[in-house]
């Protein structure tokens, strides 16, 4: 009778073993970095809502600075100082422009940080 071999079929436990360990390593980024981008949406929706606010053209620039930093606890915001908001006038003075640019630094493994940069984020309120 003929000897017939059979191809062997499956992973090696090496390979395994490197799957598991890049399934843990991209696992480890997202929970890192989504609570990032998660704040960065609350902050962007706080700063579309004051567009539809009656008074925001009444407003002067620390009374702005007031409301969003108490949205921004309401919302648990946690990484945005008063210093990271400006409020300024276009060069035309027909619009307010309110933007916050900050940075958001966490911890990824052992001494390696993730660091999310936010640049201006802003919106223009019109003067009438």
């Amino acid at each position: 009778m003929p000897v017939t071999y059979r191809r062997q079929q499956g992973m090696t436990m090496a390979s395994v073993v490197i799957i598991l360990a890049l399934i843990a390593f991209f696992t480890n980024v997202v929970i890192r970095v989504m609570p990032m981008y998660i704040e960065k949406f609350k902050v962007v929706s706080h700063l579309e809502g004051l567009v539809n606010e009656s008074d925001i053209t009444k407003m002067t620039a620390a009374e702005i600075k007031n409301k969003l930093m108490k949205r921004f606890f309401l919302d648990d915001v946690k990484h945005i100082k008063k210093e990271d908001i400006s409020v300024t006038k276009d060069e035309k003075g027909q619009k307010r422009v309110i933007s916050v640019s900050y940075e958001v630094r966490a911890p990824f493994w052992g001494e390696i940080e993730v660091v999310g940069n936010f640049k201006d984020l802003s919106v223009e309120v019109p003067l009438h």
